[in-house]
């Protein structure tokens, strides 16, 4: 018998999706929202893909879909920290932006390590001697948000040397914490680097302001 057919075996996408300012009134919620990011992971996985986020870890976001679902197709026997840092590219992977942490424990992310891995962006080498002063300046410092913007400027710059192809859905217009929204610094850096980007509009929001941009409207 032969083995089925999957065209994107060994390819790394970097998936890019969150709800929008308008999701909602599109039918969209943000249970919705979840439930089509499993959706579009488990099709990627179908067809032999990797996936990686760049994604916070907030309660009832992305990455808590991401971890139900890993979850159900974990491997029997998890790997050690060791053997899993040195086995090939897991499943799903998440870069965390500064200074995010995951909310998991040390044994959960263990469990799962050999299915999703979860890493910290960190900030570029220039910053790195500001970190505990900005920790401790808080959110509302200037410094503070500076950081955070170059930090979100590093992460999706790592995130485009890690995938093969970026895919884009949704993400917020407005309230983000980089130098512009989230897609838009994404779509611009997959640009830029030549990498394929691909875009879906039924959220609506930056990813459709992008879509509008690049056919001239």
């Amino acid at each position: 018998m032969s083995l089925p057919h999957r065209p994107l075996e060994g390819r790394i996408v970097n998936l890019s999706i969150s709800e929008s300012d308008d999701s909602a009134q599109r039918g969209f919620p943000t249970w919705q929202v979840n439930r089509v990011i499993l959706q579009l992971v488990a099709a990627l996985f179908g067809q032999g893909a990797s996936v990686v986020f760049g994604h916070d870890w907030r309660e009832d976001g992305v990455m808590e879909a991401v971890y139900g679902f890993a979850r159900r197709v974990q491997a029997p026997i998890p790997l050690s920290p060791s053997r899993s840092a040195a086995e090939a590219q897991p499943l799903l992977k998440n870069l965390l932006p500064w200074p995010d942490k995951p909310r998991l424990s040390e044994q959960e992310l263990e469990q799962l390590s050999s299915t999703l891995r979860v890493e910290s962006a960190g900030l570029p080498t220039e910053l790195q001697a500001f970190d505990e002063q900005a920790r401790h300046s808080g959110p509302n410092s200037r410094l503070y948000q500076y950081i955070r913007a170059r930090g979100l400027t590093f992460l999706r710059h790592r995130l485009n040397v890690a995938c093969h192809v970026r895919l884009c859905v949704g993400g917020r217009r407005s309230g983000f914490a980089g130098r512009y929204p989230g897609v838009i610094e994404e779509a611009l850096l997959a640009v830029t680097g030549t990498k394929p980007l691909y875009l879906a509009s039924f959220l609506g929001g930056a990813t459709e302001q992008v879509v509008d941009a690049i056919e001239g409207k």
